[in-house]
């Protein structure tokens, strides 16, 4: 695969693990999305190549790829509270909290 087909790849991944979690859980409003968005595609296309790029996408659209997407947004949240309880500063806010959970629970 050439290096638009791998770019292609990266951002449909990117779309698919990233910013569908951003932008649902509508916690990022000072961030651009779209600096974020190829910022994360520029990564994927450095450290993978398009043959994983595509087995990635073809893992996620499977069901338990769906199920698994969804256990790890879980986890973030969980490590998250448990960094932050470590801190004195939390880094979101308890109704951040809510609003991703409730994101997940629909």
């Amino acid at each position: 695969m050439d290096n638009m087909q791998q770019r292609d790849l990266a951002e449909q991944l990117v779309d698919l693990i990233v910013m569908n979690r951003i932008t649902a859980s509508e916690l990022i409003t000072d961030i651009h999305i779209s600096r974020l968005r190829e910022s994360q595609i520029t990564l994927y296309t450095k450290h993978l190549e398009a043959e994983q790029l595509q087995a990635l996408l073809c893992f996620y659209n499977t069901e338990i790829g769906k199920s698994i997407l969804i256990s790890q947004q879980r986890m973030a949240i969980e490590s998250r509270q448990s960094s932050e309880a470590a801190s004195e500063s939390p880094l979101i806010t308890d109704e951040d909290i809510r609003k991703i959970s409730s994101f997940l629970k629909s």
